[in-house]
Order: C-alpha cells, then structure tokens, then sequence
C-alpha cells in the first residue's frame, strides 16, 4: 500500500469510535482518531497536514468515504482507504491493539 507512517506525504486518519479503535480490528499505526461524527468540528486539527494527502480509515470503508468527502468539500486532499481495517486484516497488515 504504500501508507508506511514515515511518509511525510501522507496522513492517516480514522474516523471510527474510539472502541473500535483499540479493539477488534485494531488500528494502523501512526493514525489520528476523530470519530466521523466530530469529524466537521475538529477539521482544526488538520490543518497542519492540509499539505498531505489524508488517507481515512474506518471498519469497512463506509464512514471513511463520507469523511473523505467532507474533508476535499473543505479543502483537503483526501482518500478513502477502500475496504477498511476489515481488508487491511486480510491483508495481514500491521495492527496496533491497545488491551
């Protein structure tokens, strides 16, 4: 994929609850936690990283897709990474859990 935490390019971002986040599925490493839903009243945070392409990440997909439009609406460059923690599980790609 290409979205190692160490690329000054990208900026990971999940828009999933902070349950999902520590749990289940787990969370990429690197990645700012703004639940969709305060997503719109939290754009502030992003700002330093308005230069960068913001990768959203949720369980499935679903939610990122909203986030990623609202944040290009408001002037990011945004993506939505297509099947969520659900594929990147697959994909046996890295995880962070925090029990």
């Amino acid at each position: 994929h290409g979205l190692a935490p160490h690329d000054s390019t990208v900026f990971l971002l999940d828009v999933r609850t902070p349950e999902e986040y520590n749990n289940g599925l787990g969370h990429v490493a690197g990645t700012l936690l703004i639940p969709v839903q305060e997503l719109e009243q939290r754009l502030n945070e992003l700002e330093p990283h308005k230069g960068k392409t913001i990768i959203a990440i949720c369980r499935s997909g679903n939610r990122s897709g909203r986030a990623a439009d609202l944040l290009t609406r408001h002037g990011f460059t945004a993506k939505n990474m297509e099947g969520g923690m659900i594929k990147w599980n697959e994909e046996r790609l890295p995880v962070v859990r925090e029990r």
